[in-house]
């Protein structure tokens, strides 16, 4: 889907009781304003955030290079080697110009050696367990300067950004069908929220459509969880 179609059923359900969604009885081409675009679409954003948060909708990987005198690795865009900005000393993010990191980091799910074994995480009792102290960061007790870790990771829907004289056709919304329902219900949440009046309410209201919809969409067996594997180190060079 795109964001024309999450606006256009936004502006016939959602938000047609606000002017936010410009909906008029009188044209049935109504759709927002292009004014209230940047607004909708801060909370179409966050929406999205929270859905990849509580369903494993998109996976991606890092390539962490180790050096011996670092054990704890922050996954966040200063340590990427394509931020030329970067003032750090060691870039050990092995992102690409083709494919660059974007700070995107939900949660680290799985990490590999240089072979494709699996990794172990988060486990005291085994010596050689890598940890997560936070959700965008590992530690490795014992880093080698030769080796190189593939981390898999939960990432975040690309962010919505808003430009003037955009056309909401041309940006894709990379989301199942199955919690379209949900993500309005998330934006329609976020704006009665903020409301200063006896409507604000409905915010609630909202809020419980969302939780019951996205407990549906769990209930119909759409949620799949992803089962991962590292198999490029060999074309990679790293074997």
């Amino acid at each position: 889907m795109n964001l024309q179609d999450v606006f256009t059923a936004l502006t016939y359900g959602e938000l047609k009781s606000l002017s936010l969604g410009n909906f008029s009885t009188d044209d049935y081409e109504s759709k927002p304003d292009p004014l209230n675009y940047a607004q909708i679409m801060s909370h179409i954003t966050l929406g999205l955030t929270e859905l990849h948060k509580r369903f494993w909708l998109r996976t991606e990987e890092l390539y962490i290079q180790q050096y011996a005198h670092i054990q704890i690795y922050n996954l966040t865009w200063p340590y990427a080697a394509t931020n030329t900005a970067s003032t750090e000393t060691y870039k050990y993010i092995l992102d690409t110009v083709n494919n660059p990191f974007t700070d995107n980091v939900l949660k680290v799910e799985e990490c590999y050696n240089e072979i494709g074994e699996l990794l172990v995480l988060n486990n005291s009792t085994d010596d050689e367990s890598l940890f997560t102290p936070t959700f965008r960061s590992i530690q490795v007790p014992n880093p080698v300067s030769a080796n190189v870790l593939a981390v898999q990771y939960r990432a975040d829907h690309p962010k919505l950004e808003y430009v003037k004289g955009m056309n909401p056709a041309d940006i894709d919304i990379a989301l199942p069908r199955g919690l379209l329902e949900a993500l309005l219900y998330y934006v329609a949440m976020r704006n009665f929220s903020g409301l200063n009046t006896d409507d604000n309410h409905e915010g609630n209201n909202y809020l419980k459509k969302f939780d019951a919809s996205c407990a549906q969409y769990k209930l119909e067996g759409l949620n799949i969880q992803p089962e991962m594997e590292n198999n490029n180190f060999d074309a990679r060079g790293w074997v």
